[in-house]
């Protein structure tokens, strides 16, 4: 017989900010293979056009290292910031003043 009594309880936080780093992950991976794609694909495009093979593909795929480091840094900031709690139905957005007299 197994003793489930000394089962360790899950914490509902930490599950979410599990969600949270799988997900800001997955957004990076995907953010940083397209600026990559994109530099690479818009590089090899401009030297087809101008005949000069290496160079704009050389440029652009430098360029885009410190453009995927800044778009990375805004997004994990952006995704780890905690919003603000939302009122309640019940509550009014604005304080009444009692009015007397």
């Amino acid at each position: 017989m197994v003793d489930q009594t000394n089962k360790p309880k899950s914490k509902p936080y930490a599950s979410l900010l599990n969600t949270q780093v799988y997900t800001i992950t997955a957004e990076v991976g995907c953010l940083t293979l397209l600026i990559v794609l994109a530099a690479l694909i818009g590089g090899l495009w401009i030297d087809n056009q101008f005949n000069t093979k290496p160079l704009f593909t050389i440029i652009l795929m430098v360029a885009s290292v410190p453009l995927t480091m800044v778009v990375l840094i805004r997004l994990v900031r952006h995704s780890m910031t905690v919003p603000e709690e939302e009122p309640d139905d019940d509550q009014p957005l604005v304080k009444e003043e009692n009015q007397s007299g």
